[in-house]
């Protein structure tokens, strides 16, 4: 998966410089959204109400996707795909320093104001979401511990981070002064190499009975919705509706 990605982020590549003028802003909606760097390598998830700055709209995969920015580091660009996210195309984050700037510039103060306002209610709102959620997640996840679902997750987890795993030890093998420590990195990315082959192994034999398991041992979320940190997430969040509906143009999910 990664590799594909990589390859047709090749194309991309002309459009991940930095942008002056960027085309929007965004948050983040899902508990955590995958992220891409500019070579296509996966990165540190991007958790749930997190805001960025929309340089430009991407393809990845076929799938609209968005190259963001953190304001506080404007060489750190990533992808993200759409999916995850909610945009708004109405300029960058407004971060304190650059509300001040365009009021100094001659802004509307009006308009500056609702879309700063607009910014730290789809982060509280959207943070609060993803809090929720990760409730129900580690449930879920105590749920499936030791079971086939849970080691084929557990399986994916881990195959998933091979990759950088790998990237690291190659990095650190071209550094490498000595020929025994070229060799030992060399060996350890065989090692890696074979382990995932194993988890490959492993994951193909546990889709055979995952599925079966869990439709005998179906999750039942109704205990975390009587937690009392759920309820009162859900009360707040029930209070900031009619602020979504204004501030957000739309409808929460339930």
């Amino acid at each position: 998966m990664n590799r594909f990605v990589c390859l047709l982020l090749l194309g991309l590549l002309p459009i991940l410089s930095f942008a002056a003028d960027p085309v929007g802003w965004g948050v983040v909606t899902a508990v955590s959204a995958k992220s891409y760097d500019k070579t296509g390598a996966e990165t540190s998830p991007v958790a749930g109400g997190t805001l960025f700055t929309l340089v430009k709209e991407v393809l990845v995969n076929k799938q609209p996707a968005y190259l963001i920015m953190n304001p506080a580091r404007p060489d750190a660009q990533r992808i993200v795909l759409a999916e995850d996210c909610r945009a708004f195309m109405e300029g960058g984050l407004m971060t304190t320093e650059a509300f001040a700037q365009a009021v100094a510039d001659g802004g509307d103060l009006s308009a500056l104001t609702v879309r700063m306002r607009r910014q730290k209610f789809a982060e509280k709102y959207y943070s609060m979401i993803a809090q929720r959620e990760a409730l129900v997640e580690k449930a879920r996840e105590a749920h499936l511990s030791g079971s086939p679902a849970g080691r084929l997750a557990e399986a994916k987890r881990e195959l998933a981070k091979i990759p950088a795993k790998d990237r690291a030890l190659e990095q650190a093998e071209k550094r490498a002064r000595t020929n025994a420590q070229r060799l030992k990195l060399r060996d350890d990315r065989k090692e890696l190499r074979y382990r995932a082959t194993g988890l490959r192994a492993e994951i193909d034999r546990l889709k055979e009975t995952a599925g079966d398991w869990e439709k005998a041992h179906p999750f039942d979320d109704s205990e975390v919705r009587k937690n009392g940190v759920y309820k009162t997430l859900t009360r707040q969040l029930e209070a900031m509706r009619p602020d979504f509906e204004t501030l957000l143009n739309g409808t929460p999910a339930e």
